[in-house]
C-alpha cells in the first residue's frame, strides 16, 4: 500500500534495544576481562622484546640493615635468625633488627636470646601492625640499605648481595627479591596458590623492564634509606612504597636471581582471607595516592596502575556481566552460544575443583578454574569491604 510505513510493535522495539545493550555490556566485559589477565602482559611482553635494560652487576657491600616485623613467631622465628646469620654477607656489615608487635608467646624470649650475638631487639607494647612496627625501626636503622623481611620467610644464602647490588646504579630506588612458595605439609591448594603466583612473577619481570614495579613482596625487597618515607600505619608498604619512589623519579627493578622461600597457606580459606587484605589494602594506597593516577604527570605510572590493579579488582564484576548478558544473547548466533559454552564448562571446573582440594589429586585443569574464581570473589569482597570503610593494616599469623 502506497505511504504504508511498517511500524513495529513497542514489544519488539524493547527487545531491539536490549539485544543491542546486552552486546555492548558483553562485548565491554569481555573486552575488560581479557585486557586485566592478558591483554596487559602481552602489550608489556611487546614493549620488552624491543627494549633492552641493562643491569649493573658490579658487586657491592654496602652497609644493610635488615628489619624484621613479627607477631606471635615463636614456631618461626628462631630458624629466621639463624638462616640470617648464614647469608653470604659480611656480618659487620649486615644489622638485623626484630620488632615484636605486642606479640603473646614466646617470640620476644627468643629474640632476646640471640642479642648477645648481634641481633638488635625492640617491642611494641600495643598492637600497631607491620607498617607501624616498621617505621619504629627504621630511624634506628645504621645501614645506608634496609632490606625488608619476614620472619617465615627463608632467605637463599646470596639474596642479600644480588639485592644490594642493582644500588651501583644511582637511579635506582628499590629492588624486589622473588618469592618462591613452597609446599606447605598438608596443604590442599599449593599447586594453585603456585601457578598464579609464578603468573604475577612473569608480569612483574615485565613491568620492571617496561618502565618500573609498582609492587613488591614484602618479605623480600630493599631500599635506600635515604629514599624511605614514614608511612601512615593504614598503608601497605609493599605497595605503597614502590609508588612513592617511582614518584621521586626512581626505578623500581626486580632481581630473579635473590630468592626467598615461603611456605604457601595451608588451605583456601586461608588464601582466601589473604588476598582479602591484599586486595582492600592495595585499594587503600592508591585511594591515598590517588594523584598518581593523574595521566597529564604520572601517565606511565598511571597507566600501570590502572591496567595492573584496577582492572584486576574490577574484574570480578564484569565476570558477572559477562556471563548474564551471554545468557540474554545465547540465541543471537554461535558466538554468543561458543562464549557461553566456555564460561559455563569454567565455572563447573571450579566447582569441581572445590570439591577436589580435599581428594588429593593435582588436576590443575580442574583445579586451577576453582583457584580463579576463588581470587575472583576475594577481589569483591576486598573491595566491598574497603567500600565499607575497613583500613586495618594489622596482620594475623596464619598456621
Amino acid at each position: 500500500m502506497k505511504g504504508w510505513v511498517w511500524n513495529p510493535p513497542l514489544r519488539y522495539k524493547k527487545n531491539v534495544q536490549l539485544g543491542k545493550t546486552m552486546k555492548i555490556l558483553f562485548w565491554m566485559s569481555f573486552i575488560w576481562v581479557f585486557y586485566a589477565y592478558a591483554g596487559y602482559m602481552i602489550f608489556l611482553a611487546l614493549v620488552v622484546l624491543c627494549k633492552e635494560r641493562r643491569v649493573e652487576e658490579k658487586d657491592a657491600e654496602p652497609a644493610v640493615t635488615m628489619i624484621i616485623a613479627a607477631f606471635n613467631e615463636e614456631k618461626a622465628i628462631d630458624g629466621k635468625i639463624i638462616n640470617c646469620f648464614g647469608l653470604d654477607y659480611p656480618q659487620e656489615k649486615l644489622e638485623i633488627i626484630i620488632v615484636s608487635d605486642a606479640s603473646t608467646d614466646n617470640t620476644d624470649e627468643i629474640i632476646k636470646n640471640f642479642e648477645d650475638k648481634g641481633i638488635v631487639y625492640y617491642r611494641m607494647e600495643e598492637r600497631g601492625g607491620k607498617t607501624r612496627a616498621q617505621n619504629h625501626a627504621i630511624p634506628k636503622a645504621k645501614g645506608d640499605i634496609l632490606v625488608f623481611s619476614d620472619a617465615t620467610t627463608i632467605f637463599k644464602k646470596d639474596a642479600v648481595r644480588k639485592l644490594v647490588r642493582h644500588f651501583n646504579n644511582e637511579n635506582t630506588g628499590i629492588v624486589a627479591g622473588e618469592e618462591i612458595f613452597v609446599e606447605k605439609i598438608g596443604s590442599n591448594v599449593h599447586s594453585e596458590v603456585s601457578f598464579s603466583w609464578k603468573y604475577e612473577l612473569f608480569l612483574r619481570r615485565l613491568e620492571s623492564g617496561f618502565n618500573t614495579l609498582i609492587g613488591v613482596s614484602g618479605c623480600i625487597f630493599a631500599i635506600r634509606k635515604e629514599l624511605h618515607e614514614k608511612l601512615d600505619e593504614e598503608l601497605i608498604e609493599d605497595f605503597a612504597l614502590p609508588l612513592l619512589i617511582a614518584e621521586k623519579g626512581y626505578k623500581v627493578h626486580i632481581e630473579k636471581e635473590a630468592v626467598a622461600y615461603e611456605e604457601s597457606v595451608k588451605n583456601a580459606g586461608d588464601e582466601f582471607n589473604r588476598k582479602v587484605r591484599i586486595v582492600r589494602g592495595g585499594m587503600n594506597v592508591v585511594f591515598n595516592l590517588r594523584r598518581l593516577l593523574n595521566p597529564f604527570k604520572h601517565a606511565v605510572l598511571a597507566f600501570q596502575i590502572i591496567s595492573h590493579k584496577i582492572f584486576r579488582w574490577l574484574a570480578p564484576v564484569f565476570l558477572m556481566t559477562m556471563f548474564i548478558s551471554n545468557i540474554i544473547l545465547m540465541e543471537q548466533g554461535l558466538v554468543y552460544g561458543i562464549f557461553l559454552a566456555i564460561q559455563v564448562v569454567i565455572y563447573l571446573f571450579a566447582v569441581i575443583g572445590y570439591f577436589m582440594r580435599y581428594s588429593g589429586v593435582h588436576f590443575k585443569v580442574l583445579r586451577i578454574p576453582f583457584h580463579f574464581c576463588m581470587l575472583n570473589a576475594a577481589a569483591l569482597v576486598g573491595g566491598l569491604g574497603f567500600l565499607k570503610g575497613e583500613r586495618s593494616a594489622v596482620w594475623e599469623t596464619i598456621r
